[in-house]
This record gives C-alpha cells, sequence and structure tokens, in this order.
C-alpha cells in the first residue's frame, strides 16, 4: 500500500526554474565570464539534481568549493521573489495530506523551499522538507524520510513526483514508482506522465492498484 509521497519543488509545485537558472547564469557570467546562455542551457537542462552537484559538474571542481559557490547563489534566491505555484497544486497538496505523509526533496536550498511553501499555506502539509544545503538530493534524502517515520518498509511504500531527468534517476536507483510531470507533451520515457501534479491523481490510483494486486 502506498503510504507516503515525495515531491520535487522546483518545475513541479513552484514555477521558479526560469528565474533560478537565470539568476545562475548571471552569477556565473560575473565571477567567471561564462556564457550566460550555455549557462542557463546547462542548469534547464539537468533540472532536478542538487546545485552543488550542478556546479561540481559544470565547472569541473571539488565538493568543498561548490558548496561555497552553491551558499552564494542560494543567499541570491533568498532574496528573489518566491515561485509561482502551478494551478490546482496548492489545493491538490492540501488534498493529499490527508492521506498520504508528504515530504519535499529539492536540489535548491531548504530555507527557499520551506519560505515558499509557508507563502502557499501548505508548509504544515509535509512531515519533512530537504534541501541539498543540509544533504545532497538523492536516494540519501529518502533514506532520511525512512527514518524520520521510522518505516523499514519506506520504499514500498512509497512515490516519487517530480520533473527533471535526475529525479526519475533517483526513483530508478531506489526502485520505487516514479510520477514525471511536464506542462508539455512528456519528454521521458516513463510509465507515468501528467502535465500538473493537480491531475496526478489518475496515475496514483492505478499504481495503487499495481501494488495491491503484487501483493497477492
Amino acid at each position: 500500500m502506498i503510504r507516503y509521497l515525495v515531491f520535487d519543488l522546483d518545475g513541479t509545485l513552484i514555477r521558479s526554474q526560469g528565474r533560478v537558472s537565470g539568476l545562475v547564469a548571471r552569477f556565473f557570467e560575473e565571477r567567471f565570464g561564462l556564457d550566460p546562455e550555455a549557462t542557463r542551457y546547462y542548469f534547464h537542462s539537468t533540472r532536478g539534481k542538487a546545485l552543488i552537484a550542478q556546479i561540481m559538474e559544470y565547472l569541473q571542481i571539488q565538493e568543498d568549493e561548490a558548496r561555497k559557490l552553491s551558499n552564494e547563489i542560494y543567499a541570491l534566491i533568498l532574496q528573489t521573489k518566491k515561485g509561482e505555484f502551478f494551478p490546482g497544486v496548492i489545493e491538490k497538496i492540501k488534498e493529499l495530506s490527508q492521506d498520504f505523509k508528504l515530504f519535499l526533496s529539492t536540489g535548491n536550498s531548504t530555507a527557499f523551499a520551506k519560505e515558499n511553501l509557508q507563502e502557499g499555506g501548505i508548509l504544515n502539509c509535509f512531515e519533512l522538507v530537504v534541501g541539498s544545503d543540509l544533504l545532497i538530493k538523492g536516494v540519501e534524502h529518502l533514506k532520511l524520510f525512512s527514518e524520520v517515520v521510522g518505516d523499514s518498509n519506506f520504499l514500498k511504500k512509497v512515490v516519487f513526483i517530480g520533473d527533471g531527468e535526475n529525479d526519475r534517476d533517483i526513483a530508478q536507483q531506489a526502485g520505487i514508482p516514479f510520477i514525471h510531470v511536464e506542462e508539455e507533451p512528456c519528454s521521458f520515457d516513463v510509465p507515468y506522465c501528467v502535465a500538473s501534479v493537480a491531475d496526478i491523481s489518475g496515475p496514483l490510483a492505478q499504481i495503487i492498484n499495481e501494488k495491491r494486486g503484487s501483493e497477492f
């Protein structure tokens, strides 16, 4: 039985990815003289990854140096206007929180995520919110959520919902169902794809039924 739902933030619950990638592009142009369009493209195409992991890969630097840069960028992000929730998402999260325990895993900072959720009035719908400033986004976030609820079978009862290729990869590594969110026609080869989190009831019911069938 599915009891837990893990959500990505940027591009899944809120529309902020373009603003964030633009901010990062300007930062790298001013700091390193890098082409802003190339930077913007890279950070958009690798959405879903932890910011620190993106920086390490893009600049080919070590984690300590990348963490310093990511902390500078997180501070800039916190000064920007918050993201805009996709239509129907706030209501859907409130509805889902009545039947499931919700968690949020983001490549952005924990503070940025909490501020957005607070502004939308849904922070209290989530059991735990974890950003990549605390722990780099990946399967480790799922392990942390499992420890918080004290359920050794957490991975058998969870669905991951996100918009990025990295989100899909995390779900595959953990061996858990994944629902891809994308406004445009689905660009990933995944079993479940919706235009908005507001539309996940159908695939979620399908996953629950499939899980139920596999138990017999």
